[in-house]
């Protein structure tokens, strides 16, 4: 009985327990490196799974124990959700490197004119934020893509990506920020 309703304790060293994690593609690939380094260093025989799940499916898995844990840029969650900003995250404009359209610092003026790419990974509210801003009275910008993940943004035209996996994402493709 008493172990019954005693607090749980958790021993990252003896723990073998399995976590579902929801991240979107790219905080798959900043996070899970140190993530995974610092398991097999302190809990070697914990293991993550990730998931990309929708805002309800989201709400659901948390609620129901199915998902441990949600990273990412997820507000208006609910005060069912206990919420912690680990970090703020400010968006970056990528382009292709020699992309004609931009030289040097971009101005408003080929922010406008400029084909514009949205990532929008599932269950991530990026794009909607990101759009908001392009489309508004200040930009007017065209979107004229929309992808499904930050990874494909590699070969478009111009994009506006969470600053922090800048490095990441440009390493891997023929991008460069843009001021």
């Amino acid at each position: 009985m008493r172990r019954t309703i005693e607090k749980p304790t958790f021993s990252a060293a003896e723990d073998a327990r399995r976590f579902r994690v929801a991240l979107s593609d790219i905080g798959e690939r900043s996070f899970l490196p140190r993530l995974a380094a610092w398991l097999a260093d302190h809990a070697p025989q914990v293991s993550i799974d990730t998931v990309s799940a929708s805002r309800e499916e989201l709400l659901t898995g948390l609620a129901s124990g199915e998902i441990d844990l949600a990273v990412g840029f997820l507000p208006g969650l609910g005060k069912q959700v206990h919420e912690k900003r680990l970090f703020q995250e400010k968006f970056v404009y990528v382009a292709r490197r020699g992309h004609p359209g931009i030289d040097g610092r971009l101005q408003a003026s080929q922010l406008r004119a400029l084909p514009h790419v949205v990532g929008s990974p599932h269950g991530t509210q990026h794009a909607a934020a990101v759009e908001k801003v392009l489309t508004g009275p200040r930009v007017r910008a065209v979107v004229a893509m929309r992808v499904g993940s930050f990874l494909s943004i590699g070969p478009s035209v111009a994009s506006a990506v969470p600053r922090c996996p800048r490095g990441r994402l440009a390493a891997g493709c023929v991008l460069a920020a843009v001021r």
